[in-house]
């Protein structure tokens, strides 16, 4: 099938299904970007260009009372929607009954073909290598292990109904497809007009009743930082649909993105399969060590508990070091209290104004940051000589993946190095 048909047939479906793409709008391909949005002619401000009736997203709600109707035996909720779409994959397999409660075979053509996405979870382990120094080398590792293990509960329940399986490939593709082009569910539950420039953080798809979702048409918009578009829920314009609209406009011929919020090049990588300039906002998460608080008495357990520092495996918290916060005010409390036995939160209201607080043994509280201090600078070396050893062996590695390294590098080293003058500052405070 053509992408020019395959373009068409989505149209068309989306308009059965009551959904609108703006007249002045439309949907463009090329190899190097895939599907975007394209502005026809000049987009005026505050305009709506797309929106989307509620039926036509893929919910974990929608996908629980399809298997339900259909007298199927419970499937785990958190991948139900990953079930949902991998079974349009084998369509033809699948019993009349089923056939008929997939309806998404229009907008499953318009996604990126299987193994076509360069999240890391496919990437070579040569290229994966290269991420040894950061988290998202465990990340990765850990996430395809959970995958396989995802997969074994899946096949077991399509052989237990009778259905057709889909091989793995179909299962990893169609979880990359969630965690690449989700948005919030709590948009067609409702609470106000969203700007997708703040509003969505990697926190919205599951914190309280939000789980993420598929958005047919919304995610066809290819994703820039600081883009200005603004998000309708259901609440917001009064409808059964939820929409977005372009408060700056476009130009004719220009393409027009979404904007699925600030995200750390960590977060990017292995959700999305690309790279941003995003260091204002990247972060390198850090943590102290596993276990410490074995070594801890209880008062300061529980006072670490309270300030969410130590978790209830007796682990330390995972901090995240950016350029905005080069030593986070939690790990600035946490070394204070490591030095002070005696340490007290009487009276504070944040931590903020705990660290504030005049410290009681500055000759343990030095010692501590000059531990803290080796740590990173260690930490920052080896990611400065992985680089140094990517860049010279560059051929070992695919363009495409070549840039993204790079990028998560470059930024974890300009992030740590800055981190390490942070506590260099605060070794001199406490030395004077």
């Amino acid at each position: 099938m053509s992408r020019t048909t395959t373009i068409h047939n989505f149209k068309a479906w989306l308009k059965e299904n009551g959904c609108e793409l703006h007249d002045d709008m439309d949907i463009a391909y090329s190899p190097q970007s895939g599907y975007s949005w394209i502005a026809k002619k000049d987009i005026a401000q505050e305009t709506e260009i797309v929106s989307v009736t509620e039926g036509v997203c893929i919910t974990r709600d929608s996908c629980r009372k399809l298997f339900h109707a259909l007298s199927y035996t419970p499937l785990r909720e958190d991948i139900l929607v990953v079930v949902y779409l991998a079974l349009h994959y084998n369509y033809d397999n699948q019993p009349d009954s089923l056939q008929r409660a997939l309806k998404h075979r229009a907008y499953v053509a318009m996604l990126q073909p299987i193994g076509s996405t360069l999240t890391t979870l496919y990437w070579t382990p040569t290229e994966l290598e290269y991420t040894q120094p950061t988290s998202l080398y465990n990340t990765t590792r850990e996430r395809e292990l959970q995958w396989q293990r995802d997969y074994v509960v899946v096949t077991d329940w399509l052989a237990s109904n009778g259905l057709a399986s889909f091989s793995y490939d179909v299962f990893k593709h169609s979880l990359t497809m969630l965690s690449s082009r989700s948005f919030p569910s709590k948009l067609i539950s409702g609470s106000g007009s969203r700007n997708a420039d703040t509003s969505m953080s990697s926190s919205d798809n599951t914190s309280g009743s939000s789980t993420p979702m598929l958005v047919p048409l919304w995610d066809i918009g290819n994703h820039k930082p600081m883009s200005a578009v603004v998000w309708k829920d259901s609440i917001y314009t009064r409808t059964s649909k939820i929409a977005i609209s372009l408060p700056h406009g476009a130009l004719e011929g220009s393409e027009v993105f979404n904007n699925y919020g600030a995200k750390a090049t960590n977060e990017l990588l292995l959700a999305y399969g690309f790279a941003v300039d995003n260091l204002e906002y990247d972060i390198v998460p850090f943590k102290v060590g596993a276990g410490a608080g074995m070594d801890f008495s209880q008062r300061k357990q529980d006072l670490l508990r309270k300030w969410n520092l130590l978790l209830e495996d007796g682990s330390l918290c995972t901090f995240n070091l950016s350029l905005t916060q080069n030593m986070p005010v939690g790990l600035r409390f946490l070394m204070r209290s490591l030095a002070d036995e005696n340490i007290s939160d009487e009276g504070a209201c944040s931590l903020q104004t705990l660290d504030d607080s005049p410290s009681t043994n500055q000759d343990i509280e030095f010692d501590l940051h000059a531990a803290l201090f080796h740590m990173l600078e260690n930490k920052a070396m080896s990611t400065s000589q992985t680089l140094k050893t990517l860049l010279a062996n560059r051929d070992t590695v695919r363009e495409s993946v070549l840039v993204m390294l790079q990028s998560l590098l470059t930024n974890q080293v300009i992030i740590l190095t800055r981190a390490v003058d942070a506590i260099e500052e605060v070794l001199e405070r406490l030395s004077a």
